[in-house]
């Protein structure tokens, strides 16, 4: 599997174009039926308000079906990286070679045969667990640790399943064993946009710097709940209420709650949903920070 992209296109979180180009080789039933290896390499650039990031990846992962409801995996990623820290203010680079090894384990009780589609019941779990040791401007070892989970209730009755749907979201997210300096800005926790919360900018809720640019945490806390409504054959439409909050304590919820409030509209296709959403702060903190939208 090989791909390319072009990063921050018009992005309001950015501030020039960056790539992602990456190849899989996938070995399925690898020694074992249900289990295969995945062999990676990728090339990252991206130039993001809270640093710049020049990355060469590399990684092996063991992938094992355990059960119609239970995945794991283990493997191990090497990432050579030149870090600009606060680009638009300190500007302070950074180099690092960082050794992890990714464990996770995954539920699912969704029954979704396609990722293209909608979950409409069930349970979606995922806990990933990282030790790392980072070597370069500042050597540290750590852990990063995240717990991300999902419930979906159909509200519809019965012949009608899937038209008005009720989704659950959560996430609980920690680094362990090195102080928010010491680990490297892409190894910390970032609030704000589509995949934490609506209505904030991408990386702008937690810790900042003195210029007031995204600093980033050691913990996360993030939850979502979201009424969906489907209208027609192919339109759909969405309510939703998020709220996060990112610090360096040691405590969940360290850092500050921001709550959005906003609407989206869907129009689904063979290939998948396209989505539009647009989110309001209700705690503005700047005059940038009116409303965002999300495709």
């Amino acid at each position: 599997n090989v791909s390319a992209s072009v990063l921050d296109v018009g992005g309001s979180a950015s501030h020039s174009l960056g790539y992602d180009t990456k190849g899989v080789f996938i070995r399925p039933d690898f020694y074992h039926i249900d289990q295969s290896l995945q062999l990676s390499l990728e090339a990252l650039r991206q130039f993001l308000t809270a640093y710049d990031q020049t990355a060469a990846i590399s990684g092996v992962l063991l992938v094992r079906k355990l059960s119609s409801l239970w995945s794991a995996s283990a493997g191990f990623s090497t990432e050579h990286e030149h870090v600009l820290e606060d680009p638009s203010g300190l500007a302070v680079p950074f180099n690092y070679t960082l050794l992890m090894v990714p464990l996770s384990v995954l539920y699912n009780s969704t029954e979704v045969a396609s990722p293209l589609q909608d979950e409409l019941h069930g349970v979606r779990a995922t806990l990933i667990v990282t030790p790392t040791e980072s070597l370069g401007t500042a050597n540290a070892t750590f852990i990063v640790a995240q717990l991300s989970a999902a419930t979906f209730f159909d509200l519809t009755p019965p012949g009608a399943q899937g038209r008005s749907v009720l989704a659950l979201r959560g996430l609980i997210g920690r680094a362990l064993g090195a102080a928010q300096d010491s680990l490297p800005p892409d190894q910390r926790f970032y609030g704000g946009g589509s995949a934490t919360l609506r209505g904030y900018r991408y990386q702008s809720v937690g810790p900042v710097f003195p210029d007031g640019n995204s600093k980033g945490g050691t913990e996360i806390a993030a939850g979502t709940v979201e009424f969906r409504q489907r209208f027609g054959r192919n339109f759909g439409g969405a309510l939703f209420v998020d709220a996060a909050a990112v610090g360096v304590g040691t405590q969940p919820l360290s850092g500050q709650i921001l709550v959005g409030v906003g609407t989206g509209i869907r129009y689904y296709t063979p290939i998948g949903a396209i989505r539009l959403d647009v989110a309001v702060p209700l705690r503005r903190r700047g005059a940038g920070e009116a409303v965002q939208d999300a495709f």
